[in-house]
């Protein structure tokens, strides 16, 4: 029954796009608001070129887009994806028109990211080259427009340290809900080889470790549980609430939920490394700071602190 009212719904809107024959526009054109979001890869405010887009008009002599779209933007840019029925869909490519006699000299963006009924949802890539010649590409995806799943960001660092260059590579996973879970690891290779691994339960910093190639020595540069210098088993980490605040419990370990600003954390990363933060505060403000990414984002800075939970709640 389900299937068929599938069906039948399809049916009436390919009746609804027949009646109303697909035009095509095609010339200059400025960037839709309904892209305003991506604007950032542009880098400018004022976005136009010549391109063309295929429409028809509603009862209301409306234009909805519905099948390409194709924009060569302020002449750096070509931006290009699909609508249906006024609501993007698929793959979109920003892809920046390259001229190598300034490609040295000036930052470059590229973004290729999926849609479905108008919200990210599906594989994303991102990179970003500074001025400085960094470079950094992400890959990871979407759900309703937060990132969810696998997350790898690369950074390449054509500076020398050591007369070496410097790369660093981000690994973990992002659950569900929009939180880092389980461990995340940042791997720095050029000059003085080093690992960091942090350890997030349900968003919030549990465990920082790192090694140093060089020597092969190991330090623990937080834990959420005092003394403990070797990373609690993460299945035996239990959430509980106590005088309302949220808590997790290990052993006979407590530690409170806090931001992170209230806690130290030691690092001894040579180099610049990248965070869990660069996830996102890499993308262009237009994407970086939208309501649901900045929400996500702020999710993230939370740890949970054992020393805090006997400062606040254990003599109250």
């Amino acid at each position: 029954m389900k299937k068929t009212g599938i069906i039948l719904c399809l049916a009436i809107m390919a009746s609804i796009v027949n009646a109303q024959s697909v035009k095509r526009y095609e010339g200059t054109m400025m960037l839709p608001s309904d892209l305003d979001q991506v604007k950032g890869i542009v880098n400018e405010y004022q976005v136009g070129g010549t391109g063309y887009y295929d429409y028809y008009e509603n009862s209301e002599d409306e234009r909805v887009k519905h099948g390409k779209f194709y924009l060569k933007a302020n002449d750096k840019y070509n931006i290009s994806g699909a609508y249906s029925h006024g609501q993007k869909i698929g793959k979109w490519s920003f892809d920046e028109i390259i001229n190598p006699k300034q490609y040295i000299k000036s930052e470059h963006k590229s973004l290729s990211i999926t849609y479905k009924d108008d919200v990210f949802n599906g594989p994303c890539k991102y990179t970003l080259k500074t001025v400085n010649n960094y470079t950094y590409t992400l890959n990871c995806s979407f759900e309703n427009g937060i990132i969810v799943g696998d997350v790898t960001m690369f950074a390449d660092y054509n500076q020398s340290i050591n007369s070496k260059a410097v790369t660093s590579e981000l690994r973990g996973n992002i659950d569900e809900n929009g939180l880092l879970n389980g461990i995340w690891t940042v791997s720095n290779k050029g000059g003085i080889e080093m690992t960091q691994k942090k350890m997030f339960y349900k968003g919030a910093l549990v465990f920082v470790e790192e090694q140093d190639y060089s020597t092969g020595e190991r330090v623990v540069c937080y834990s959420a549980f005092e003394n403990m210098q070797k990373a609690p088993d993460f299945n035996k980490i239990n959430d509980t609430i106590i005088n309302g605040q949220d808590c997790i419990r290990y052993n006979d370990h407590i530690a409170l939920k806090v931001p992170t600003h209230r806690i130290t954390i030691s690092s001894n990363m040579r180099g610049a490394s990248l965070s869990v933060y660069s996830i996102i505060g890499r993308f262009p403000d237009s994407m970086a700071y939208s309501e649901l990414l900045k929400r996500q984002m702020d999710s993230w800075k939370y740890a949970y602190s054992e020393k805090k939970y006997q400062e606040e709640l254990l003599n109250e």
